[in-house]
């Protein structure tokens, strides 16, 4: 098999939001598998799974809706393109949290798996549809609420980088000053 046609057996699925409310859904989409190729989606350690059909470009994608606060494994399994034969293993990990008062969705207790709403078909949403790991939530509550993007620290680390260039600067000065006296 010549390099250009490997393709790995592990990788990284993404997430539309990889930081949920209870009742809230998120999308798990994964790519590098056969065209046509079943693959196999679970949820949680021996948990739900679900079948779907990867694309004509090897992309997969599930819907999933869980339905109790945890921290849940997700992982996609399913053939490699030809001329592979081995078997290709995707996964992300998916955070549900209770939602705050006032969003309307509610938790029913099943402390070991997330059920899987049977939604996920080859291309919906499966390559670069937004989907992130870096998290995700709200300030405020409510459909006003403000999306938090993690950005508020940018503002300090760009202050603070700034004040090294400027003690760089004036080190180097005083050095220089040094040497000529």
């Amino acid at each position: 098999m010549a390099w250009a046609d490997y393709v790995p057996t592990t990788g990284n699925g993404t997430l539309t939001a990889s930081d949920v409310c209870v009742g809230s859904a998120a999308t798990f989409a994964a790519n590098g598998f056969a065209a046509g190729g079943t693959v196999t989606v679970t949820v949680g350690s021996g948990g739900a799974a679900a079948t779907v059909v990867a694309d004509g470009a090897g992309a997969v994608s599930h819907t999933l809706t869980p339905s109790t606060a945890g921290t849940y494994p997700i992982s996609a399994t399913g053939p490699t393109p030809p001329p592979s034969t081995a078997t290709r293993t995707v996964t992300a990990t998916l955070t549900v949290s209770e939602c705050p008062a006032g969003t309307g969705a509610s938790a029913s207790p099943s402390p070991t798996q997330v059920p899987v709403a049977d939604g996920g078909t080859g291309a919906e949403g499966a390559a670069g549809t937004g989907a992130s790991d870096s998290g995700s939530g709200a300030l405020g509550s409510g459909a006003d609420a403000l999306a938090r993007t993690g950005a508020a620290g940018v503002a300090t680390l760009v202050s603070a980088g700034g004040l090294l260039v400027v003690t760089g600067l004036a080190l180097v000065l005083v050095r220089r000053r040094r040497l000529a006296a």
